[in-house]
């Protein structure tokens, strides 16, 4: 099983976690791995990756982990990390030890160097023998699976003593307005630390929800943070104080995923039951409700991954199959709004059957209006006397 994926722009390549404790790296042709990581504390769950140039730690990038054991693990990586032969199956040797390895036309023939490095190796595997039959196999077998093959070399890791979370750890990243890496758990708590050279800087837990933590995000423009969970709530936090804001009440199942639409001032919720609430965050009231029915999501019908696209204004969502939701507000043309009535406007409704609004003022005139063009079509004036 894969358990999440996230791109890594400085190196341009695609960290995919899986379900066997391991990290794998594509590059843009997306075959086979180039490199890979063993993760020892446990399966991988979650996965964000900075430039570290942003925390003060110099051009490399950090790859931050979370895993079943609660545990977040950050991987240091520079240009020195990845070499020409990463990901060769024909060329097992580094390509520090065999400068052609990796390189167009390495298969075809064996350079000299190679030979003798084969050589060496057969003498190894001579000396392997004598030192007995398990230990000869054991070599064998790891030569043959692959095992040792891929693996990243001198990878600078940053990982605490405790684990951060007592559950599974359910989304990690950095805020680099804030300076801090942030984690959320099933155990309800979210984590906030500071990356140095020496290791993580860990301030106090925030206990805000009442049970577990699915997601959060942050707020660039308002100075907030918005989590959401088991308990069926998003709750807007301040980073500063460490208090509930305000709570967004009104889902029924729980909270799987929150995005932010900045530019629109929207705030949008995913629960496990497919229902999207969209938010408005200048004065936290629900504006827009609606379910994904098009598409039968399997083996499970639920929504299993959600993202919003900035440049589309657009909401996808997505199992085996994709929705995309267009949540663009409509621009102003740049002329000032002309009055629709003279007195003031005290009832409007739709009506369904025509497809129209029809709106009353307080002179006593009644104007029916086109859905589609929003041009008034005819009015009645002084319909009450």
């Amino acid at each position: 099983w894969l358990s999440s994926c996230t791109w890594m722009g400085r190196s341009r390549r695609l960290a995919v976690a899986s379900s066997d404790c391991t990290i794998s790296f594509y590059d843009q042709s997306f075959g086979t791995p180039v490199s890979r990581i063993d993760h020892a504390s446990g399966t991988p769950l979650c996965m964000s990756c900075i430039d570290s140039a942003g925390t003060n730690n110099g051009s490399k990038e950090v790859l931050m982990v979370g895993d079943v054991s609660g545990h977040v693990t950050c991987y240091e990586m520079t240009s020195e990390n990845w070499h020409a032969c990463d990901g060769d199956s024909l060329w097992p040797l580094p390509c520090h030890g065999n400068p052609q390895a990796g390189q167009p036309g390495a298969g075809k023939s064996r350079p000299r160097e190679v030979l003798g490095e084969q050589e060496r190796r057969r003498g190894e595997e001579r000396r392997g023998e004598e030192r007995g039959e398990q230990d000869r196999q054991k070599r064998e077998k790891d030569r043959k699976e692959g095992r040792n093959r891929g693996l990243m070399e001198d990878v600078s890791v940053l990982s605490s003593k405790e684990p951060f979370h007592t559950d599974w750890v359910t989304k990690v990243g950095f805020v680099s307005e804030l300076g801090l890496m942030v984690s959320s758990g099933l155990d309800g708590v979210i984590n906030t630390a500071k990356l140095a050279q020496s290791g993580f800087r860990k301030d106090p837990p925030i206990k805000l929800h009442k049970k577990g933590v699915h997601c959060w995000c942050w707020c660039g423009n308002y100075k907030f943070f918005a989590s959401g969970g088991l308990d069926r709530q998003v709750i807007i936090w301040n980073p500063y104080t460490k208090k509930i804001m305000v709570p967004l009440q009104g889902h029924n199942a729980a909270l799987q995923h929150v995005e932010l639409n900045e530019s629109n001032h929207q705030l949008m919720s995913l629960s496990v039951d497919k229902v999207v609430k969209v938010w408005d965050i200048r004065t936290y009231k629900c504006i827009q409700t609606f379910t994904d029915k098009a598409l039968q999501y399997k083996p499970e019908d639920r929504i299993t991954c959600a993202a919003f696209d900035a440049e589309s204004s657009s909401l996808v969502l997505g199992a085996r199959g994709l929705s995309l939701w267009s949540l663009n507000a409509k621009e102003s043309s740049g002329q000032k709004a002309q009055p629709t009535h003279r007195a003031r406007i005290t009832a409007f409704l739709y009506n369904t059957v025509f497809q129209q609004v029809v709106s009353a003022d307080t002179a006593g005139t009644v104007a029916i209006w086109c859905i589609h063009t929003g041009k008034l079509q005819f009015e009645f004036r002084h319909a009450h006397g």
